[in-house]
């Protein structure tokens, strides 16, 4: 645990830091005669069973902050989660974690374990967060905005990842029914169409754009702690 913590301390501390955490877990890795040293993190959380839920806790923060830190760019995060990371089943760990978690919140809530279960969750629900929200991001910035099927197939796969493809499909069904032989209504509906999920979406656009903007003014600075630990 300590060990563990230390790497925390280094991995917040500045970049240099961060970069030696990094080349010293890449060294231990070769020294198992491992590629990475995910697979060593991510099989000490299933190790560690239904107890030591501190040591799972710790190990939980700092694949948080390793895939979150301001040292490393946008590419960067979105591949480790979603290539070297997922290779490693780490979403069906964490979401064996959370049960767990549950399990011992709801027959043993008053005892220390179910104190470290609840920062265990929080830390899921961190990594979930970022996750999603550089995944958005990468989406965004890389999407061709002129290109009608790169927007749908974005449009799609979002929609049906977070439950809302009968949504989807019921906007599709009335934008059917629009009129291509009446060239009046077809211009009317499509018109105010555009317009009507254009004021829908406004507030979203303004804080996307507010979002680049404070991530400009406050480039090269370090990771907000409050975010991604409980301690």
């Amino acid at each position: 645990i300590v060990c563990v913590q230390i790497l925390l301390l280094l991995c917040w501390w500045k970049q240099s830091s961060y970069s030696e955490v990094c080349e010293a877990l890449q060294d231990f890795a070769a020294s198992l005669q491992e590629n990475t040293w995910w697979p060593i993190l991510i099989n000490n959380i299933k190790s560690a069973g239904k107890s030591n839920w501190e040591f799972k806790f710790y190990l939980v923060t700092l694949i948080n902050v390793l895939t979150n830190s301001p040292w490393i760019d946008l590419e960067d995060r979105v591949f480790i989660r979603n290539y070297q990371i997922k290779h490693y089943h780490l979403n069906e760990i964490f979401d064996a974690l959370e049960t767990q978690c549950q399990d011992i919140e709801l027959y043993d809530a008053n005892s220390v374990d179910a104190v470290h279960a609840k920062k265990i969750q929080k830390q899921l629900r961190v990594y979930q967060l970022t996750k999603q929200q550089d995944d958005h991001e990468k989406i965004v910035t890389g999407l061709d905005l002129s290109d009608p099927d790169a927007l749908f197939e974005i449009l799609k796969k979002n929609a049906i990842q977070y439950g809302y493809a009968e949504y989807l499909c019921r906007l599709m069904h009335n934008l059917c029914l629009i009129p291509n032989h009446q060239r009046a209504v077809r211009q009317h509906v499509w018109q105010n169409c555009a317009k009507t999920v254009n004021v829908i979406c406004n507030p979203l656009r303004e804080q996307y754009l507010n979002d680049v903007e404070n991530e400009q003014k406050v480039d090269g600075v370090g990771m907000d702690t409050t975010t991604t630990t409980t301690t």
